[in-house]
């Protein structure tokens, strides 16, 4: 901050200063731009104070003339011979003033740098009300800043190369280059002298020249953390809770609120503000506030503070007054603070800035047309809660920039919102976006313009964009593009002159004023086609220097408190200096049109060529520009004078192209001392129509060559074409020679009329006479009012007579057998007088061969020749095809059909096979179909086998069998006298026949029998085992009816345990399983497989055996074949043992046997070693051991507890070095 608030004299200073402002009923708080160059407009916006309701009057449009209620006037009245001030437009509820400010071209200031002018260049203004006038402010006349060539990008305004801005913020320069980079613009204080820093207010470049930047090149006006751009709004600086000490308020055209530390109570750790955000203006109310009064952003309490608006009549966001109950609204622009734990509200511009959920985001205000130009507005920061939390920061509005130039390039431009400080504990709100307006009289090629609002949690609304002059925008972020008003660069003109501009097709009004007189309505300009509009000027009065203004209507224009937009639009691009200079001024008619010209080539007219200026006007030189040279001058001799109000005669020649009708157009331009380009060259264009009369015929010549071979008399057709212009009349023809004569339309029809375009078929025959050369020629013409156009049609030919007859082929008739082959002729005759000759014989299929004679054949008149052909069908059905051949000289393909056929002798039948029969079946017979499959009738006369043979035929021949027909021969199989297979062809007699045709037949004697086999298996104690049983030499199973074998699988049931059900029942020592077999078998002739556990019995082996087999359903011969099952790793007691006793080793009955709970075993040793005796349950799975130890010979005892386990049986296994004995004992409980 600038101001200390111990400088007590400047403080009081500003106050009186503010004082003056708050007596005046008309006080200027600023004018923007306030600089103003030589031979230049500047638009300028003159702002009262915020609070200053109707200073400026009413509002509207007024002309700034003498005599008016209100006006913008120069203080000093000698200061008109300096700067004219236009017509005045007053909005905002009477608070803003737009206008131009016309600088004279005859002011040379001493200096581009505002605070180095002289006094004369300074000019004070003010506004003045019913008579009365307020303060003023200075307005200064300066020279433009030389031109910014600049590259790598930089903050433009800065000072050095890339100039610097005026003491309200403005720049005018000669023109500017940007090379690549990125360009800011500057926001350090132009204005030291004045409180707050007016690098904050909006940015204003105008070039009298181009601005050109390179591809990509961007100038910024975004905001930036908290800080708004120039002209953008400062956000809400942090606050923090007992630690951390906050931020200050962000810098802006307001600035945002004040942050800190809230000390939340506790002893010894005091609330601590940070310092508000600088404006443009002074501090007021400890907020940093804009050059016209309207305060920035505020701090209530130590919570959270509110973002400062970017606009000159809105208002700054609240600040938060309590921890728990502050649901403030946003402000016109500025956001919110809000309770703790809630973020900040986002600034609001064209759209509203986001809220944390209590409607705290910145209301939408301002106008789409930009007026006044203002930025965007600052977020406000958000509430912690909670010992060291800290808030975010509130994003800066977007700043606010009106770039203009003659004509603008490549330049892209950004006025974003700046980012919000994002925290956990209670983010701030974003800025909104800018405003940005580009204007241009020739055109400007933008790349991208994007007023975005700010993103993050609490996004910022987005700003405003316009564009006026004529121009595109490649990327235009927002969508939205408002269109203002602009007029050409016209300044140096005569009295009535033409004035060009772009408008968006609202009214367009165009003010003059003569310098040294009052404004002056001129016209008003509607109905135009958006974006280009032209009017006629005549100038008033006699002056030679004249001002010119046009506005653009604004329909139904908004009144809202904080939206109100102005009735009309003023634009930096749509005003001019005019100066009268005598000039001269061509004219003529700009478009001649000669009258039709028909048989005419040439044609002379006469072009006046008027001054209507007030200077001679000399005509330096005429030319026509078109290649083909129809039009030529005749006179004057260039160059040559034309008195001012006069006139001179040019005299030019049409020549038609010779034949080349239509329309002929050509440019004549005159060059002349006219200064105005649009005029000089001054272009006419001529233009005739040359109708042509002309008719051809096409084709024009018929060369019919050699029509010996044609019909006679031969028709044909020519057509004569209009290809002129006009319609022609035909006369009757004139024919030279004979054999031609005309029969559609005949020379009677004649004359005909052809309309343009169209034609006239026209058929003529030809009736040569007399053989050989001839020719005729057919004259047409029209008559002389048609340019006495002829025409002919040439008729050649040569004619001899060829005349020859082609006999037909016999038919070739039908074959029976396959390798049938026919012969057959075809006769030519040449029945004229000259030579025939035959040519390039072919035929169509090759089974009708040619034989001969050799080609070519030639024929004299009266003879004829035989052609040989033969057909070889090679396979069954009807052939039809072609034999051609050349005829000559007629170049004739003359085609014979030729056509053949072989039918087909098939009959087929299926092998007969009568399978296995038994005796007692024999004899038996089946049915043969036999079927005739040909396409010829077949008789069977006779089928028979060999002699001996068991099969016979009985009946049914002879038999005849139409094509398709099918008949049953019935054959009977006798008993052979013995078993066995047999076979025998059954050979039929058939006619007609081609090939031999027999059948085999088949046939056996036997019976159904198998041999059932059962596998046999070896397996230890408690092993799972499978015993297959086979079907082994299967003969005929299902022959006779039977569909299974039924048996009954027995065992010895002790030592097997089956692991299946049913499991059958035991019958004695034997277990009888019943079984029923299929038919069928795997690959290895297994019928089944059964499932058995071994277990240790009393036995070590059992026979596996089946019986009682017999077949189901049929009589089967079975043959039974045992297996067995061998229990391995068993000794047997009184074996053969290593050593030599005569006292045996005993394993005693356990006793008591059934026994329930406890029994005792004795057993006696006969060898020194290692003894187990252990107990096993009847799945070999031991139970319990009783003995494990070394042990000498001798009598021993063991006591078995079975106390826990089930009835049943057990085994006890007595092991010994050479002996292993197994006794069984019965638990029963």
């Amino acid at each position: 901050m600038k101001i200390q608030t111990s400088n007590i004299a400047l403080i009081c200073t500003i106050w009186a200063v503010f004082a003056v402002f708050s007596l005046n009923a008309q006080p200027i708080a600023y004018v923007l731009p306030s600089i103003g160059a030589p031979e230049f407009n500047t638009y300028v916006e003159v702002i009262a104070p915020h609070d200053a309701i109707g200073a400026y009057g009413a509002d509207g449009f007024y002309l700034n003339n003498p005599g008016d209620n209100i006006r913008v006037v120069p203080q000093n009245p000698a200061d008109t011979a300096k700067i004219s001030i236009g017509p005045i437009v007053v909005s905002w509820n009477g608070r803003m003033i737009s206008t131009h400010i016309f600088v004279h071209p005859s002011v040379t200031p001493n200096s581009a740098d505002w605070q180095a002018l002289d006094p004369e260049f300074q000019i004070p203004i003010q506004v003045e009300v019913g008579g009365s006038r307020g303060n003023f402010v200075y307005f200064y006349l300066v020279r433009p800043q030389p031109a910014i060539n600049a590259a790598g990008g930089g903050d433009i305004g800065s000072g050095g190369s890339l100039g610097i801005r005026s003491k309200r913020g403005a720049m005018i320069v000669d023109s500017i280059v940007l090379g690549t980079g990125d360009y800011r613009i500057s926001s350090g204080d132009p204005d030291p002298t004045a409180a707050g820093n007016q690098g904050f207010l909006p940015v204003t470049i105008l070039s009298k020249g181009p601005i050109r930047a390179a591809a990509n090149v961007t100038i910024h006006v975004d905001g930036t953390n908290r800080d708004g751009g120039p002209g953008g709004g400062g956000g809400g600086g942090n606050f923090c809770d007992v630690t951390g000490g906050g931020a200050n308020g962000g810098n802006g055209y307001t600035g945002g609120g004040r942050g800190g530390k809230n000390g939340s109570g506790i002893p010894g750790n005091n609330d601590v503000y940070r310092a508000p955000g600088t404006g443009t203006g002074d501090f007021v109310n400890n907020t940093g506030s804009s050059l016209n009064g309207v305060e920035g952003g505020t701090s209530p309490a130590f919570e959270a503070s509110s973002g400062g608006t970017g606009h000159p009549f809105g208002t700054s966001g609240t600040g938060c007054w309590s921890g728990s109950g502050c649901d403030a609204p946003g402000g016109y622009g500025g956001g919110s603070g809000q309770r703790q734990d809630e973020d900040g509200g986002a600034g609001g511009y064209a759209t509203r800035g986001m809220s944390s959920g209590f409607d705290n985001g910145g209301m939408i205000h301002g106008n789409q047309q930009l007026v006044p130009l203002a930025g965007g507005s600052g977020g406000a920061s958000g509430n912690p809660q909670g010992i060291s939390q800290c808030s975010g920061d509130g994003g800066g509005g977007g700043g606010a920039i009106r770039l203009f130039g003659r004509e603008i390039e490549s330049v892209s431009i950004t006025a974003n919102g700046g980012l919000a400080q994002v925290r956990p504990e209670a983010s701030g709100g974003s800025g909104s976006g800018g405003g940005i307006i580009v204007e241009s009289k020739l055109g400007s090629s933008l790349g991208t313009l994007d007023a975005t609002g700010g993103a993050g949690p609490r996004a910022g609304g987005d700003g405003y964009l316009r564009l006026d002059g004529p121009g595109t925008v490649s990327q235009n972020v927002l969508g939205a593009l408002y269109t203002g008003i602009s007029t050409d660069t016209t300044s140096w003109v005569n009295r009535r002159f033409r004035l060009t501009g772009t408008g968006n097709g609202e009214t367009v009004a165009i003010y003059v004023k003569p310098e040294g007189e009052p404004w002056q309505f001129v016209t008003n300009i509607t109905g135009y086609t958006p974006p280009m509009w032209s009017v006629d000027i005549t100038l008033p009065g006699t002056a030679d220097l004249y001002y010119l203004v046009a506005a653009q209507e604004v329909s139904n224009p908004n009144s809202a408190q904080y939206e109100e937009e102005p009735d009309w639009l003023l634009s930096q691009s749509a005003a001019n200096i005019l100066e009268y200079v005598p000039t001269p001024v061509i004219a003529a008619d700009t478009v001649i049109q000669l009258p039709d010209l028909l048989c005419e080539t040439d044609y002379i007219d006469t072009i006046f060529v008027r001054n209507e200026g007030d200077a001679q006007l000399t005509l330096e030189g005429g030319t026509f520009s078109a290649a083909n040279g129809a039009f030529t001058i005749l006179s004057p001799v260039f160059p040559v004078g034309v008195a001012p109000g006069d006139s001179i005669p040019v005299i030019f020649r049409f020549r038609a192209v010779p034949d080349t009708g239509g329309l002929y157009q050509d440019e004549l331009t005159i060059r002349s001392n006219d200064p105005v380009l649009a005029r000089n060259p001054y272009s006419i264009r001529v233009s005739v129509f040359k109708d042509v009369a002309r008719f051809l015929i096409v084709p024009p010549v018929f060369d019919l060559g050699n029509i010996s071979c044609r019909t006679i008399p031969i028709d044909t057709t020519f057509t004569i074409f209009n290809d002129g212009t006009v319609e022609m009349e035909i006369l009757p023809p004139a024919i030279t020679g004979t054999g031609v004569q005309l029969i559609n339309p005949p020379p009677s029809g004649f004359p005909i009329t052809i309309p343009v375009g169209g034609a006239q078929d026209v058929q003529m025959q030809i009736d040569p006479s007399q053989p050989g050369i001839d020719s005729v020629r057919i004259l047409f013409r029209s008559p002389p009012a048609l340019c006495d156009k002829e025409a002919s049609v040439f008729v050649l030919w040569e004619w001899e007579d060829i005349q020859y007859t082609v006999g037909d082929l016999d038919d070739f008739g039908t074959l029976v057998c396959p390798g049938d082959l026919k012969d057959s002729t075809i006769t030519i005759t040449n029945n004229g007088t000259a030579d025939i000759i035959l040519e390039n014989p072919t035929s169509s299929d090759s089974r009708f061969a040619i034989l001969g004679p050799a080609f070519p054949i030639t024929i004299p008149p009266g003879q004829s020749v035989d052609i040989d052909v033969r057909f070889d069908p090679g396979s069954p059905g009807t052939v039809t095809g072609f034999i051609e051949f050349d005829v000559q000289p007629c170049g004739i393909r003359e085609q014979v059909t030729v056509r053949g056929s072989l039918e087909t002798v098939q009959l087929t039948a299926n092998p007969l096979a009568f399978g296995i029969q038994r005796q007692s079946d024999l004899p038996t017979s089946l049915l043969l179909d036999v079927t005739n499959q040909g396409t010829v009738e077949v008789t069977i006369t006779a089928a028979d086998f060999s002699p001996g043979s068991p099969f016979s035929v009985i009946g049914s021949v002879p038999v005849t069998l139409l094509p398709g027909e099918t008949a049953q021969i019935e054959v009977q199989f006798d008993d052979p006298g013995a078993d066995g297979d047999f076979s025998d062809m059954l050979v039929f007699t058939y006619n007609p026949s081609c090939e031999p045709f027999e059948i085999e037949v088949t046939g056996s004697r036997g019976e159904a029998s198998v041999t059932i086999e059962v596998g046999s298996v070896a397996a230890d104690a408690g092993s799972r085992i499978s015993v297959p049983i086979y079907l082994r030499n299967a003969r005929a199973l299902d022959l006779f009816g039977a569909t299974g074998i039924s048996t009954i699988f027995r065992y010895r049931y002790i030592i097997l345990a089956p692991q299946f059900s049913p499991a059958g029942t035991v019958v004695g020592d034997w277990r009888e399983i019943p079984l029923t077999l299929p038919l069928t078998t795997g690959a290895d002739e297994v019928a089944m497989r059964l499932e058995f556990i071994a277990m240790l019995g009393t036995i070590e082996s059992t026979e596996l055996q089946v019986i009682n087999s017999q077949g189901i359903g049929g009589q089967v011969d079975i043959t039974e074949v045992p297996g067995e099952f061998i229990l391995s790793d068993v000794c047997r007691e009184g074996g053969v043992r290593l050593f030599d006793s005569s006292v045996p080793i005993t394993l005693a009955q356990n006793a008591p046997n059934p026994f329930n709970g406890q029994t005792r075993i004795d057993y006696y040793l006969i060898e020194r070693g290692n003894v187990t005796l252990k107990v096993l349950d009847r799945l070999g799975r031991e139970v319990k051991t009783l003995v494990n130890r070394y042990m000498e010979p001798g009598a021993y005892s063991a006591e078995f507890d079975a106390n826990g386990l089930p009835s049943g049986i057990y085994f006890y296994i007595l092991q010994t070095p050479s002996h292993h004995i197994v006794r069984t004992m019965m638990l029963a409980k």
